[in-house]
């Protein structure tokens, strides 16, 4: 019989790994769905961390709240973080890694609050913890092994 505790996240990992999926394949260019205006076409931006700024809570580039993706490396060259913005706030995923290219924490954000699944890993990519929050409060806590095998991440 199936745990009625576990149901939640598990369907939250379905869908955590369907967003997912579904962001590696976007295309460079995204199509603006609003049918009230013709279509317009947004490109994709995706900056180094360190060429934006910080202005009254937002993140900024060319002084204008910042969409888009920020890349930060480490100084090996090696991706230490990947921030996803919309209007200037963490919104999306925020991914993390160790020097060593493993990596150290998956989180989701939802108009600057953490919303998802977060989920953080030790240097050797053992799962160490999951959070589930809903608009930044914590719902749930994981720990050992309590955390799922597969993360679908």
């Amino acid at each position: 019989m199936i745990n009625p505790n576990n149901i939640y996240p598990a369907i939250l990992s379905l869908l955590l790994l369907t967003l997912n999926s579904c962001q590696k394949n976007q295309p460079e260019e995204i199509k603006n769905q609003n049918t009230e205006k013709p279509q317009e076409t947004q490109v994709v931006i995706e900056v180094k961390y360190d060429d934006l700024g910080y202005d009254k809570g937002l993140f900024t580039k060319d002084d204008k709240p910042f969409t888009g993706t920020s890349i930060r490396n480490h100084s090996n060259g090696k991706i230490g973080a990947r921030y996803q913005f919309v209007d200037g706030i963490f919104d999306g995923i925020i991914e993390e890694w160790y020097e060593n290219g493993q990596r150290s924490a998956y989180k989701m954000y939802k108009e600057g609050l953490r919303h998802g699944i977060t989920t953080y890993w030790d240097e050797t990519g053992k799962p160490t913890k999951q959070v589930l929050y809903e608009n930044d409060e914590e719902v749930e806590v994981k720990t050992g092994d309590q955390i799922p095998e597969d993360l679908g991440i």
